[in-house]
């Protein structure tokens, strides 16, 4: 801590209101004991010449991580604004945490980063508004990313190839946007979003408002470890919890399909277009689940879309989901 910049250091690089944040950084944390505190100081390492809050939301650890944050806490007071949880909520209804999180958002901006990553560049966050400042079209910007291990050693990269994105790549590519990389405009209504993964769907509701800007830089790190949701864990999983990873999932889409159907700025052939991509993924879920009887319902949505998106492929994959279910997990995958 002795290297960071006081708070009163922080905040006099601030312009205009220093109440009023430019930028939120949401940050959920349990059991990160390990890793919390390289978290904490990516964000202090920020420098920016906007005000920025820091949100942490600590879900009950059992360990230390508490006792770091608060150590930080205490220095950071007007920066650092934190939710300690008694009962893990996590267990009992995730949305809670969502509400209690997102209903204290302030900034114009909000930027991700899970307790058990880190941010690596002290420019991150002034390099991205500077970009959705300058580019009013753009609704999310985000960078290259490392994989690390749990001792930070370097594993791998993601690496993205193009600068501009639109939200038909999020439906084709699935998500390429790394958690701990996305700065997005705030256009609030965040708590309905369901799903396993959340930031894709975070991710559709807001790239339906702009394109997706790509920063050709590496500017954080995302680790791969045994305590990771998704990361070292997935392939150890019962068929009971894929099962139930895959139900979270397609009520993650139907929840966006029904965003989608009531936004006033999504037209309604942009609304047809983004529910046939996403009635694609949800054939390939069920099937996986061997959910034959929604296959074949959702399967027959699709075709009734034939009329404004006559694509043959897509047309050939829903005649084959209907007629050939064993056929389609192979056609598609």
């Amino acid at each position: 801590m002795n290297s960071l910049r006081t708070e009163s250091q922080i905040i006099e690089g601030w312009k205009g209101d220093i109440e009023l944040p430019m930028v939120s950084i949401s940050c959920l944390a349990y059991n990160h004991e390990r890793f919390i505190e390289d978290t904490i100081i990516g964000f202090l390492s920020q420098e920016t010449d906007f005000p920025l809050e820091i949100l942490i939301h600590d879900d009950a650890s059992t360990d230390s991580t508490a006792e770091i944050i608060r150590k930080y806490e205490r220095v950071y007071p007007r920066i650092i604004k934190v939710i300690y949880q008694k009962e893990n909520q996590w267990s009992k209804n995730k949305d809670a945490i969502k509400k209690a999180q997102y209903d204290r958002i302030r900034g114009k901006y909000l930027a991700f980063c899970e307790g058990d990553d880190y941010w690596t560049h002290p420019m991150k966050l002034q390099k991205q508004v500077d970009f959705l400042e300058n580019n009013p079209d753009y609704a999310i910007c985000f960078h290259d990313v490392s994989y690390v291990d749990s001792s930070s050693a370097i594993t791998g990269e993601q690496k993205n190839n193009r600068e501009t994105y639109t939200i038909t790549d999020l439906f084709t590519k699935g998500n390429f946007i790394n958690t701990p990389s996305v700065l997005f405009r705030n256009f609030a209504n965040y708590s309905y979003i369901r799903g396993a993964t959340g930031d894709y769907f975070y991710n559709m509701h807001n790239a339906s408002y702009g394109k997706l800007g790509r920063i050709a830089e590496n500017m954080a790190a995302y680790r791969v470890h045994e305590g990771g949701m998704f990361s070292n864990r997935q392939n150890k999983w019962t068929p009971e919890q894929f099962y139930d990873f895959r139900i979270k999932q397609i009520e993650g889409i139907e929840v966006i399909v029904g965003f989608f159907r009531e936004a006033e700025h999504v037209n309604r052939k942009e609304f047809r277009k983004y529910r046939w991509y996403l009635n694609k993924q949800l054939l390939f879920f069920h099937l996986e689940i061997k959910n034959k009887r929604k296959v074949r319902f959702v399967a027959l949505q699709q075709l009734l879309n034939l009329r404004t998106y006559t694509d043959l492929k897509a047309c050939l994959s829903s005649l084959l989901s209907v007629l050939f279910p064993g056929v389609y997990v192979r056609y598609l995958s």
